[in-house]
């Protein structure tokens, strides 16, 4: 199953939901514009969560299968290194038949508890992660370093 971005040929699927049928073979569809609740209740749902990305602002999908203790298998960029550390398997093959192998692997790991748990990846609440950017804000001079007259 994949969730997320805009997708093209898009069509309307059950519950109103836009999804499409996706050839990869490790989803079985591509699901666009769903609820918190029907998002929660995929990942209740997964085994756990492949996060393929190539590139990444932050790694949202990672902090939210670890609140829901979801074992994570990554692409190894460093963003995806510095939210899951040492609590994700990473890979970085850009082979589809190689990713295959990376997720048996996982899979045989997984079955013997061998596999990094998710569950000790710390994530900030919303305002933790205000109060950390509050904190940078107070004790950077950006008039300086931004040559900046007024910050927003």
């Amino acid at each position: 199953m994949g969730a997320g971005g805009d997708g093209k040929s898009a069509h309307r699927g059950q519950a109103g939901l836009d999804c499409r049928r996706v050839s990869n073979p490790f989803f079985t569809f591509w699901l666009e514009n769903i609820t918190d609740g029907y998002l929660e209740k995929l990942y209740n749902l997964c085994t756990c969560l492949i996060a393929a990305s190539e590139a990444e602002g932050f790694g949202i999908p990672i902090v939210e299968a670890a609140r829901h203790y979801l074992p994570i298998i990554a692409r190894d960029i460093p963003i995806f290194r510095e939210v899951a550390g040492n609590h994700a398997s990473y890979f970085d093959t850009p082979s589809p038949d190689d990713l295959a192998e990376v997720i048996k692997d996982w899979l045989k790991k997984h079955e013997t508890n061998q596999a990094p748990l998710s569950a000790e990846i710390h994530w900030l609440t919303w305002a933790e992660s205000a109060q950390q950017l509050l904190h940078v804000i107070q004790k950077t001079d950006y008039h300086k370093a931004n040559q900046c007259t007024r910050l927003l």
